[in-house]
């Protein structure tokens, strides 16, 4: 394979680097340069938590709500069961379940337990529930109004072990039977199910009890001739018997309405009035149409409004209003005005305000069904006003789409004066000027609320309304595609599937059919754009997420063919739909189903390589066991067909594997899917896989898990280096500059602010920065001398820190001047079978180590790979190394390898641990001694050289001096041996003669 096969795709961009100090001050930076993956992380579990949101349960106390026996009998069984699924022909059985829900908390809280209460927005969408009990609080889950293909990932059984697992409880509210749910009136989940009557929930004498209270309870004056004295049944006024009012209500929130509007009469009360209103109150279809046909048109528009944004909290619900009003309905009215808080006291009791958090509260609709009569009623009455709502709909969800989240709460719609608005802002096309700002929580819910309006709107009339789908599905805006898509799946959970697919089918066979141009084409043409892609792309993002709807590995046959095409479709706008959403979404429920097709057609291409690893990533999450299996049955497969399988199918196989594992969220809770574990299958993947493109991803999947998990991995980590070898350094360095980068964005304090690119750094200039968790993990492999390669890849890792932008920042504002870029080019990779893991140390090196610490032979240990690493450093050229970083651009290389090294040595310095200043003392003492070896021995030995001479020179002339006899009559005044000795022997020859 090609080395570039191996490379991550580059985009070079520019951006711009300002730092804040504390007084206001701003110093330009300059532009730095860099690229960014093509990757992008998993989000696909993140979202699903906007989903839920806190209740406000204050209605609920005891004082203000009915408390009847059976609510602690399920509150007993909840605590021992964990959930509890809410049936029967109970009505408001939401109010049931939050009334529950208040129990059960104020007995944890009574044990000092801590305790949140959730509730599910109310979404066609399918719920994964493992995001909204993540946390560390155990949690209440209130699921309302909730359908098995809602949560068809979970059998009652594997929810109740997974709340378990977190401590968590839920209650589940459904108007499904139990064969829809798959509990046998005997079975082992038998005790999980509660078919609830009102008559056996609360009882006639409880709710007259709780009436008689509410009209107690108050210093309004009653009507005249109420409660009369009777020997038989009480009665509520004569000819009324108060039984048979209490059997027409049903429910405490409507003996609450009833009560409040017997308090409201003046007067007396008649009997038809009574009946009026009790009719109202029941909600049948003739109750509902006499209701609506008596407000005019404005309060008709206004009720439609409340149905479109039901369950919405109200500073969402009056800024839809307004846009709807603003964009559409004042067109046909030129008078009419905005909607306000009074307008909404005149609608009780379909549309009930439910406290919220934050101070708002949410105008619900009493029951999916009434939404659904009332938008019946529009569609007959209003039916162009209601289809001139879709595109003043879809402007919403572009200005939420491109929404800015605010600290504070902001205007809901800041808009132009009516009476100086623009003709095309008044008709929708003005959203230049308008500024909508939300927080993504509001986004996500004003989203889901317009999925599910959009869905009813749709089963209307299908014929009518579809060419308005078209629109939204081939949307230039992705978000509107997307919502559209959504509210389109959702008809698989109504019982409308076969409508679903034949639509679909009409639009396929438009889009395929080359020969003649079809109507629908036509009408959504537009200037530059390829209609049959746009058709495409939007069936594409239909169908995946209408492949939730169905139960895990058993994908309808209709979307699996149309699956298979779409794969194959090499259009640029449908690939990018089926790489970004539709694979993800149908692997994440279908991944067994699915593998035979993935192995042999999808990994065939390179660019759906993260779409598979994100969709097997969450369907690991959903089902460990037999989504891991078949990872590691890949695994096997490329191991033992090494030779037979083709080379580019096997390494993309393993790459996407590796990825896989990155793209896993760990859980401690979950045995197969904890750090250690996963951390394990990377290790193992390294330490088998030596060719680049592997190891290539999987470095990238190591990078993931470490910026989400590090404190987690940091060992694992530690571990995982014994199989990085010399050629792998770059793209570790890589794993931990950006972890580093992330953990420093989140670390809180600071002298001053420096804001690179669209992140936002503390930095320290006048007091001592705490160190990251990646910073102290590496001071411990430099102290780790049994790790030489830990050791040395800690030197190049601080290095690579040195390097980023945010680092040179926090040195400017020390040093006040400015830094020059530098281009950053992509990594080149080769093939290397057994490479080496550790940069060896020169003798004269060994040398330097030995003169900086010669009695501390632990030190000079952990010296050597230290030394080795920095001399590696030094040696570096100005040209750039392999960068690959997608937190910010890395500047070009400037500062001399002197300066670089001197960086890292001021940064170990400054750190509280005396240890490691220790060890930074002895290094710099020994790369001293090192940078001047030549001198040193040149010194050695010139001195050694001069020894030799002076001792020759001396020791020869100290032997010819006491061998000189001059020298020893000069030093003692007596002749030598040599003087005396004839004078010795003359002696004898005068004796003799």
């Amino acid at each position: 394979m090609r080395n570039q096969d191996a490379q991550i795709s580059l985009s070079q961009v520019q951006q711009t680097a300002t730092v804040q100090g504390g007084d206001n001050q701003f110093f330009n930076i300059g532009h730095l340069e860099g690229g960014f993956t093509a990757f992008h992380s998993v989000s696909y579990h993140q979202r699903s938590d906007n989903q839920f949101f806190e209740p406000c349960l204050d209605s609920f106390t005891l004082e203000k709500w009915v408390n009847p026996p059976p609510a602690h009998e399920l509150v007993r069984r909840l605590t021992e069961h964990r959930l509890l699924i809410l049936a029967g022909d109970l009505d408001e059985k939401t109010d049931c379940a939050r009334h529950l829900a208040y129990l059960l908390a104020q007995d944890l809280r009574k044990g000092t337990e801590k305790i949140q209460v959730r509730e599910r927005c109310r979404s066609k969408d399918p719920q994964q529930i493992e995001t909204a009990i993540q946390g560390e609080e155990p949690s209440i889950l209130l699921l309302t109004e909730i359908t098995p293909h809602q949560i068809v990932s979970y059998t009652p059984g594997k929810l109740r072990s997974l709340l378990r697992q977190n401590q968590s409880y839920a209650v589940i509210t459904t108007d499904c039977s139990r064969a829809d749910w798959g509990i046998e009136a005997h079975g082992p989940d038998a005790h999980l199910w509660c078919d609830l009557s009102w008559e056996s929930y609360y009882g006639r004498e409880l709710l007259i009890e709780f009436l008689n209270g509410q009209l107690a309870d108050t210093e309004l004056q009653l009507p005249e001739h109420l409660f009369p004295e009777s020997s038989g049944e009480p009665l509520l006024i004569e000819g009324v018997e108060l039984g048979a009012v209490i059997a027409r209500l049903q429910t405490p929130s409507r003996v609450q309405y009833f009560a409040q509007w017997l308090l409201e009469k003046r007067g007396a009360v008649t009997r038809q009035e009574i009946e009026g209103e009790l009719a109202r109150l029941s909600g049948d279809e003739e109750s509902v149409f006499s209701w609506y046909r008596k407000f005019e048109s404005r309060n008709q528009l206004l009720v439609l409004g409340l149905t479109l944004f039901d369950g919405l909290p109200d500073n969402l619900l009056f800024a839809g209003l307004e846009l709807l009003v603003e964009t559409t309905w004042r067109l046909s009215d030129p008078l009419l005005p905005q909607f306000d808080y009074r307008d909404l006291s005149g609608f009780s009791p379909y549309f009930k305000p439910t406290e919220s958090e934050g101070g708002f509260f949410r105008m619900e609709c009493s029951s999916r069904e009434r939404r659904e009569q009332i938008l019946k009623l529009a569609w007959s009455h209003q039916r162009r006003r209601l289809l001139a709502s879709l595109p003043a709909l879809t402007e919403l969800i572009r200005l939420s789409a491109g929404s800015q989240a605010e600290p504070e709460p902001a205007v809901p719609l800041a808009r132009a004066q009516a009476g100086n608005a623009a003709p095309e802002d008044r008709t929708g096309n003005g959203s230049e000027d308008r500024d909508l700002r939300l927080s993504e929580n509001d986004t996500r819910q004003l989203h889901q609320a317009l999925v599910d309006s959009l869905s009813l709107i749709g089963l209307l009339s299908i014929d009518v309304v579809k060419p308005y789908f078209l629109d939204l599905a081939t949307d230039p805006s992705d978000t509107v595609q997307e919502l559209a898509a959504r509210a389109l799946s959702a008809w698989r959970d109504q019982g409308y599937e076969a409508q679903l697919f034949s639509l679909l089918r009409s639009w396929w066979d438009a889009a395929s059919n080359y020969e003649e141009d079809d109507p629908l084409l036509s009408r959504i043409a537009r200037p530059g754009e390829d209609s049959r892609s746009a058709v495409k792309a939007a069936i594409a993002l239909t169908l995946g997420y209408a492949a939730r709807f169905d139960r895990p590995n058993r994908l309808a046959p209709e979307l699996y063919e149309m699956l298979m095409a779409l794969v194959e479709d090499q259009d640029p706008r449908v690939r990018k739909a089926v790489r970004e959403k539709t694979l993800w979404l149908v692997i994440a429920w279908h991944f067994r189903q699915l593998e035979p097709l993935l192995r042999t057609k999808v990994l065939k291409s390179e660019d759906l390589i993260p779409a598979v690893a994100g969709g097997a990533a969450a369907a690991c999450s959903m089902r460990p066991e037999e989504s891991l299996a078949i990872l590691d049955g890949w695994r096997a497969t490329a191991k033992a067909d090494r030779r037979q399988t083709s080379p580019l199918i096997r390494e993309r196989l393993l790459a996407t594997v590796a990825l896989t594992y990155g793209y896993i969220h760990c859980e401690d809770g979950r045995e197969l899917l904890t750090p250690q574990a996963i951390g394990a299958r990377l290790r193992s993947m390294l330490a088998d896989e030596t060719h680049p493109y592997v190891r290539h991803y999987t470095f990238f999947a190591i990078e993931f898990q470490a910026v989400r998990n590090f404190e987690l991995v940091a060992l694992i980590l530690q571990d995982l280096l014994s199989h990085i070898s010399l050629h792998d350094r770059p793209a570790a360095v890589e794993v931990f500059v950006r972890t580093y980068l992330h953990q420093r964005q989140r670390l809180p304090g600071g002298d001053w602010k420096v804001e690179i690119g669209d992140k936002i750094y503390g930095v320290w200039i006048d007091s001592q920065r705490p160190l990251t968790e990646i910073e102290a993990s590496l001071y411990s492999w430099i102290m780790d001398d049994s790790r030489p390669v830990a050791q040395q890849l800690a030197i190049d890792i601080f290095e690579a820190m040195a390097e980023t932008a945010l680092e040179r920042a926090e040195r400017q504002l020390r040093q006040l001047r400015r830094t020059r870029p530098r281009l950053v080019l992509p990594p080149v990779e080769e093939t290397i079978r057994t490479p080496p893991t550790v940069h060896p140390i020169p003798l004269l090196g060994r040398m330097a180590v030995f003169l900086a610490a010669p009695r501390k032979k632990k030190v000079r240990e952990i010296l050597r790979p230290l030394v080795a690493e920095f001399l590696i450093v030094g040696k570096r050229s100005f040209a750039p190394r392999a960068v690959v970083n997608s937190e910010e651009a890395r500047p070009s290389q400037t500062e001399k390898p002197r300066i670089r090294v001197e960086a890292l040595l001021q940064r170990w310095t400054g750190v509280a641990n005396d240890a490691t200043k220790a060890i930074a003392r002895h290094l710099r003492r020994a790369l001293t001694i090192y940078r001047w070896r030549w001198e040193i021995l040149s010194a050695t030995f010139l001195t050694i050289g001069l020894l030799y001479v002076g001792g020759r020179f001396t020791y020869h002339y100290i032997s010819t001096r006491l061998s000189s006899p001059e020298t020893d009559e000069a030093q003692s005044g007596a002749p030598s041996a040599e003087d005396a000795l004839p004078a010795a022997e003359e002696i004898p020859q005068e004796s003799s003669r």
